[in-house]
């Protein structure tokens, strides 16, 4: 079965083999190198149907070592078909925005942007949220991408949303409903935010009307904190040693020191 023949739509394939998607961390600069062509072409070799191919859709989104469609070399791209194709291969392009998936640290500079400042449960660093503006720009992002990969001889089509699939209907019509459908489904997506941040504000002041505490408890000082930080306060001790009698972290126990010192002067 997996030998045999396929066809989605107008796209024939060879057989059922398809290698999926990988982020390959190889790029350096803005053209794919040897390096990048040799990879997919081995497995263009070994009697794959497609190979897939990630692309960033802009610079802001992508990962460290990922070419993306606003500065790859155009040229080196069409290469890279042309050197599958010749093994009656496909190349599939998986357009990639990293959004908050992605380590602030290997992002370097670039501010890390998603739909919501709400922070990936992988890497933990929370992201900064889209503006109206940024998010219009990240979807042109995606449709200059498609039209680059077209450009370059790759094998894709939007399959998902039969309005957004534009190659039976070249022609103004079917540009302007295709952009319609996007800008409805923006509208859309932006509607849902704003619901999902009321309701959940709402929520929090519900939750505080019972008496609900947010963050972390608090925790009680131990009972000879007083005379740990009587003790560091008059040089007697150092931090840690304080810190460490009280067993209490040394940033902890600064911190907790300086609140009551500042408490008792205010007292005064």
């Amino acid at each position: 079965m997996v030998f045999t023949p396929f066809r989605l739509r107008e796209l024939e394939l060879k057989n059922r083999w398809i290698m999926l998607a990988m982020h390959t961390g190889f790029a350096t600069g803005n053209a794919l190198t040897e390096r990048d062509y040799a990879f997919y072409e081995e497995r263009a070799k070994g009697g794959a149907a497609a190979v897939t191919v990630l692309l960033a859709v802009n610079e802001a989104g992508a990962l460290k070592g990922m070419y993306d469609a606003e500065t790859v070399e155009k040229e080196s791209l069409r290469t890279l078909a042309e050197r599958v194709h010749a093994h009656d291969c496909r190349l599939i392009v998986q357009l990639f925005h990293c959004g908050r998936n992605e380590s602030a640290k290997n992002h370097g500079e670039k501010p890390l942007l998603a739909p919501s400042a709400v922070a990936s449960p992988i890497f933990r660093a929370e992201p900064q949220e889209m503006t109206a503006e940024e998010l219009a720009k990240t979807k042109a992002a995606f449709a200059n991408a498609a039209a680059l990969c077209k450009e370059i001889g790759a094998d894709i089509c939007v399959l998902d949303m039969e309005l957004l699939d534009t190659r039976r209907e070249k022609n103004l019509l079917g540009t302007f409903i295709a952009d319609l459908v996007l800008q409805i489904l923006s509208f859309v997506a932006e509607s849902e935010r704003n619901s999902i941040r009321k309701r959940q504000a709402e929520g929090i002041v519900a939750a505080k009307e019972r008496g609900v505490r947010f963050g972390r408890p608090l925790l009680l000082l131990p009972e000879n904190f007083e005379n740990a930080a009587e003790a560091w306060n008059e040089k007697q001790i150092s931090l840690q040693q304080a810190a460490k009698l009280c067993r209490m972290s040394v940033s902890t126990f600064y911190r907790k020191a300086k609140a009551v010192r500042k408490c008792n002067e205010t007292v005064s």
